[in-house]
């Protein structure tokens, strides 16, 4: 595609190891945009419309609705959408769709935490399950405390 519009030479950014990893993240993101999308209008289709009449009677324009009662009301939707999103840090099955397999990439640039987790307990031949089972472990408290994070950071007040 770049080639037809002008770009002589285009990017190999899955077969360079400087942008492989990142290389990742466009995919991902419209991999997960659908379920992102239909949360959110979930979110707002639960939103009462009659917080929004009193807005206009009060005079609320369309920009103060969606600061001031849109944005908030929907806190619940951006700490799902979250959490969901942080189990990305292991990111295996974006890695081996995108990289054929368990090799993480050009010279393991794109090797993610999720992709050597199965190398450990299924590729080697030794099949070091106990390793690996620690390894996943120690990334489920890590994915814990980004969670953790999430909620302290995106608590609502209580009335």
């Amino acid at each position: 595609m770049l080639q037809r519009i002008g770009i002589a030479n285009p990017p190999n950014w899955l077969g360079s190891p400087k942008s492989a990893l990142y290389s990742m993240v466009p995919p991902t993101i419209w991999l997960r945009f659908g379920e992102w999308t239909l949360l959110f209008l979930i979110g707002i289709y639960n939103i009462n419309r009659e917080i929004y009449e009193a807005a206009v009677v009060d005079g609320a324009n369309g920009w103060q609705q969606f600061g001031f009662i849109t944005v908030p009301l929907l806190k619940p939707v951006f700490t799902l959408v979250l959490v969901l999103g942080s189990g990305i840090v292991s990111a295996t099955v974006e890695s081996m769709a995108l990289f054929g397999g368990t090799n993480g990439g050009p010279g393991e640039a794109a090797l993610t935490t999720g992709v050597y987790l199965y190398r450990t307990a299924f590729i080697h031949g030794d099949m070091r399950m106990g390793y690996a089972a620690t390894m996943s472990l120690f990334l489920g408290i890590v994915n814990m405390l980004i969670t953790a994070v999430v909620f302290v950071t995106m608590r609502t007040e209580r009335a």
